[in-house]
C-alpha cells in the first residue's frame, strides 16, 4: 500500500513537498504542525489538537486498517495532515472519510488537492467504494478543494456541530464515488498530456 512513499511532488508555486505515511516517530512534529495553525483554523478541527495527549493518543494507536495519515512535509516540518479513517466490518465497511488540514502557508498551491488525491489512490486499493468528507459551513476553502475532486453536497445539517468556542455551526456532508473521481483524475493527466505538459 505504501511502496510508492515518500513521494516528493511539485506544488503550483515550485515547491518542492515530500509526502509520506505518519509514523510514531513523528508526533512531536504533528503537534508543533497543529499548534501553528492559525486560531480560525484549529477551530473548525474536530479535536483540540493542540494537546499533546491527543496527538500522543493518535501516534500510539496507530493502525494504518483502520485510519491511514498521510503527512507533507518541507524539511523536517509538517506542512499538511490528511488521513482516511474506515471500519473494517459491519454495513459501511466500503465507504471511508477523509480529512485534510493544510498550513496556511502552503495553502492555495494544490496542496490539499494533492494530499486527498494520495488519500483516493489509497482508499482504493483498500477497496474502499464511497468516500465521505465533513466540514462546518465556515470552511468554504475546503468545500472548493471537494467539489473540484468531484464531490458533492449530500446534505447539510442544522446547528449540528459546535466550534471548540462552542458557537454552533451547520455540518456540511459531502461524498464521491472513488471510481468516478480516479476516472476524473486519470482523465485530468491525459489532457495535460496532450497540452505538452
Amino acid at each position: 500500500m505504501f511502496a510508492n512513499y515518500p513521494k516528493q511532488v511539485l506544488m503550483k508555486n515550485g515547491q518542492k513537498v515530500t509526502i509520506r505515511p505518519m509514523e510514531k516517530k513523528d508526533g512531536d512534529a504533528l503537534l508543533e504542525f497543529f499548534r501553528s495553525l492559525r486560531p480560525e483554523e484549529k477551530q473548525n478541527l474536530r479535536d483540540d489538537v493542540t494537546n499533546p495527549e491527543i496527538i500522543q493518543k493518535w501516534v500510539d494507536k496507530l493502525d494504518y486498517d483502520y485510519v491511514v495519515p498521510m503527512l507533507a512535509f518541507v524539511g523536517d516540518m509538517i506542512v499538511a495532515d490528511a488521513s482516511l479513517h474506515r471500519n473494517t466490518t459491519g454495513w459501511s465497511r466500503h465507504v471511508g472519510q477523509i480529512r485534510v488540514s493544510v498550513h496556511h502557508d502552503f495553502q492555495g498551491i494544490g496542496l490539499g488537492y494533492q494530499m486527498a488525491r494520495e488519500l483516493f489512490v489509497i482508499a482504493q486499493s483498500m477497496h474502499i467504494d464511497k468516500v465521505l468528507a465533513e466540514m462546518m459551513d465556515v470552511q468554504t476553502g475546503a468545500v472548493k478543494v471537494f467539489e473540484k475532486l468531484g464531490f458533492k453536497t449530500e446534505h447539510t445539517f442544522k446547528n449540528h456541530v459546535r466550534d471548540l468556542d462552542g458557537n454552533l455551526h451547520d455540518l456540511i456532508v459531502m461524498s464521491a464515488d472513488i471510481i468516478e473521481i480516479m476516472d476524473r483524475m486519470l482523465q485530468a493527466i491525459r489532457d495535460h498530456e496532450d497540452r505538452g505538459g
